[in-house]
């Protein structure tokens, strides 16, 4: 798998589907619509198949923003007391 030109990762396919992505909408979204942007971006913009397997990560991608991972955001946070998270792609 390549970020932007980079090496990142090697996917180790086990199984190849095509699924039923208006089923999928229904049960994620609760809708099929269309003008529903993700489910928009599931039907008419997402490939025709999936493809799932082993990952195998090669580096980080190169971000042209800031990105932590998991344990420096860890840091950061207040120790002893819960959090929410949150993340939009």
């Amino acid at each position: 798998l390549r970020w932007e030109g980079q090496d990142v990762a090697v996917l180790e396919a086990s199984s190849i589907w095509k699924p039923n992505k208006v089923l999928e909408a229904k049960e994620v979204y609760g809708t099929a619509e269309l003008e529903h942007p993700t489910v928009h971006a599931l039907i008419a913009e997402q490939g025709q198949f999936y493809v799932g397997g082993k990952l195998h990560g090669l580096a980080s991608p190169k971000f042209k923003y800031i990105v932590q991972t998991p344990s420096e955001v860890r840091a950061t946070l207040p120790a002893g007391k819960q959090v929410v998270a949150f993340q939009n792609r």
